[in-house]
């Protein structure tokens, strides 16, 4: 988005940028950061808009008041467009979904059920509220990290000598075909729970290693790019969110980059400077390029998606094995 913030109305729900203390620091909650950047996404504040100013009741033909399709999951014949959501525009709210499907062909959604699925949620949530949603783990926007359980499989493929130096490995290992058409780059695995785990889990862990040491190099064999390996969202990586946001809602309230410098990190001179100002104007000029920085690094979780993938990792723990390793948060 172009101009952003400043290209969309300021929400009035907005901390005061200058008070340090109206922002949380959620440390480690991804799930709490991911929120904090979904609700100052101008599209999702203008879909939520779209979505409460529907009317919660109408009027019966009886005269009594019934519950509205603000929250209906299902179009009706009758459903009017006002709560309706298709590509192509409706001639009118009041037009009825079933006219719209004779007049284009379309069928179309509830809006209560398109706005969910695009943005990952059970039920549209204000921005206003600074409590995370309910999220959707299983649509495709936040849906749930691996590993992932398996309820139905066709064909399970008993793995012995799958690779070789395994043909002596004690134990069964089950392996279960996946839809290529759903995502090529799942890998289920079943395993027995009469067997030793650990064995179990020491085998696959080096066999998917290697699979995916192909895959990062590219597999002519099926006609798959390198693919880049994404790391986990370390704290240092989502250390600098409270300050980011802190610095987008003064940019939304008007604020320019000396009064964000004064406020944030105060004054820029060296006492004493003997240099011309040489000092402060390197001061000045490192400070905003940090304004920059941070501008660029909060439109990537807001604008661009980056929430997504905050919640989509708030669901997978983090491994003992990976809590000392470094995984950063792509800038």
């Amino acid at each position: 988005m172009r101009d952003f913030p400043n290209s969309s109305p300021k929400p009035s729900w907005l901390p005061d940028w200058q008070d340090e203390a109206a922002y949380v620091d959620h440390d480690d909650d991804l799930e709490a950061w991911a929120w904090e950047c979904l609700r100052r996404d101008p599209e999702y504040q203008a879909d939520y808009a779209r979505w409460a100013a529907l009317p919660d009741t109408d009027i019966a033909e009886d005269g009594c008041s019934v519950w509205s399709a603000k929250k209906a999951t299902c179009t009706g014949l009758f459903t009017q467009m006002a709560f309706c959501h298709a590509q192509e525009p409706a001639l009118s709210p009041e037009e009825t979904a079933g006219d719209f499907e004779k007049r284009t062909g379309i069928w179309p959604d509830t809006l209560y059920v398109y706005l969910c699925h695009k943005w990952g949620m059970l039920d549209p949530h204000d921005p206003a509220n600074p409590n995370p949603p309910d999220w959707d783990t299983a649509g495709e926007v936040t849906r749930e990290m691996p590993p992932y359980s398996i309820p139905f499989c066709e064909d399970l493929v008993v793995v012995k000598g799958f690779k070789q130096g395994y043909e002596d490995h004690v134990g069964r290992l089950l392996y279960a075909y996946w839809p290529v058409d759903y995502d090529s780059f799942i890998s289920p695995w079943a395993f027995d729970l009469r067997l030793n785990i650990e064995d179990q889990i020491d085998l696959v862990r080096e066999i998917l290693k290697e699979r995916q040491e192909d895959l990062k190099r590219g597999d002519d064999t099926f006609g798959i790019d390198p693919i880049e390996i994404v790391g986990r969202p370390s704290k240092k990586g989502i250390s600098t969110l409270q300050v980011d946001l802190r610095i987008l809602d003064a940019k939304w309230s008007g604020a320019g980059d000396e009064e964000i410098i004064n406020t944030l990190w105060g004054a820029t001179k060296k006492p004493n400077a003997s240099d011309g100002g040489q000092f402060e104007a390197y001061q000045r000029k490192a400070f905003e390029q940090r304004i920059k920085d941070a501008m660029r690094r909060i439109a990537k979780h807001i604008t661009e998606g980056g929430w997504g993938d905050l919640v989509r990792w708030s669901f997978l723990p983090q491994s003992k094995k990976n809590q000392s390793r470094k995984s950063v948060i792509p800038e």
